[in-house]
């Protein structure tokens, strides 16, 4: 079975936001910054794994997985 391609859409921006993360809290370590992480990078990381983990339910749903 094939998941549809909004499935994989809405995981491929769940995991961007991930991305975006994890790449701000890298830049703020480059900067020198004592706490990478801030209000800005905790919010991304939590948008991003709720949306890619959504989807991941998503796509198990629509394997019929819970039925």
């Amino acid at each position: 079975m094939m998941v549809p391609v909004q499935v994989v859409v809405v995981f491929v921006i769940g995991a961007a936001f991930l991305m975006a993360a994890i790449g701000y809290a890298f830049y703020r370590k480059l900067e020198g910054s004592a706490e990478p992480t801030n209000r800005l990078s905790n919010v991304l990381a939590t948008v991003g794994g709720v949306i890619a983990g959504g989807a991941m339910l998503w796509g198990l749903a629509h394997q019929g997985i819970f039925t």
